[in-house]
């Protein structure tokens, strides 16, 4: 089997099969070999562990995965055109990549067959928002995700009460999980550069939720919340209760607050008294 490190260069594989970036789709192309093997040294040692890498693209980092010892890379590509090259690229691993033709927002973690699976990748802009959310439904199955985002996701993950981008997102996020921005990415180290910067971050699944409170209630009390979010929350959640100000007050929240001023567990103490 040929050595990984005889592989052709991203760019010249890029040449070889003319592949050209899908605004359409957030594609925007890795060039940089430095960040690739900079987001490696976050991730720490892989050896022995199952790797899925989402949108590896002309597999900048796919390279630096199957090279990492390993125990099993999973590539989920939903653009057919990048298949040659990633296919090329697996002729050169040590055959433990499995490269599949799909749409990562519809795969099941648990469709793989493996766990824990370390997710490290670069996100495509238009979905990762959504992927993160959906891996929130299985992390039961994750042992931890190191990814690449839009820097303003990335600062929403992390955000604290009373930031600008506190949010849903944010709260649902930090309540299963651990949040730690890492290094930002400038646009200049793409092709073509993107019109933000990018974030890699690491997210830790919690052994158990921080709070008590089931998902679905905190997830509708959040939704009433920051829909209306300039609004207090004696409007903005009067729909769950028609006594949601003496409801507050009983938990000696403000009901003048708005809903970045409150706190994760805060939020969690609504969920639990007024949705049933």
């Amino acid at each position: 089997m040929p050595s990984i490190n005889k592989l052709p260069s991203t760019r010249q594989l890029i040449k070889q099969y003319a592949v050209k970036p899908n605004r359409r789709l957030g594609q925007n192309f890795l060039l940089d070999e430095d960040i690739p093997e900079k987001i490696l040294n976050v991730c720490g040692n892989l050896a022995g562990q199952n790797v899925l890498e989402i949108g590896p693209g002309v597999g900048s980092l796919t390279r630096e995965l199957i090279a990492s010892q390993a125990a099993q890379v999973i590539v989920v590509e939903f653009d057919n055109s990048f298949a040659p090259i990633l296919q090329q690229i697996k002729e050169f691993s040590s055959n433990n990549l499995e490269v599949i033709v799909g749409d990562a927002l519809k795969l099941k973690l648990s469709s793989f067959g493996v766990s824990p699976i370390r997710i490290i990748a670069n996100l495509p802009y238009n979905i990762g928002t959504q992927l993160i959310l959906n891996w929130l439904s299985e992390l039961s199955l994750i042992s931890k995700i190191t990814v690449m985002l839009q820097s303003e996701v990335a600062k929403r993950l992390a955000a604290a009460p009373g930031s600008k981008n506190y949010g849903s997102l944010s709260v649902l996020v930090q309540w299963l999980c651990e949040i730690e921005e890492n290094f930002d990415v400038p646009p200049e180290y793409f092709m073509p550069p993107p019109k933000v910067t990018s974030t890699v971050v690491t997210i830790t699944p919690r052994p158990q939720p921080l709070f008590d409170c089931t998902r679905e209630n905190l997830e509708k009390v959040l939704r009433h919340a920051f829909n209306q979010r300039r609004k207090m929350l004696k409007s903005s959640l009067k729909l769950l209760s028609p006594d949601i100000q003496s409801l507050l007050e009983q938990l000696n929240i403000d009901p003048s607050l708005r809903p970045e001023q409150l706190s994760i567990e805060q939020f969690c103490q609504i969920g639990r008294m007024v949705v049933e």
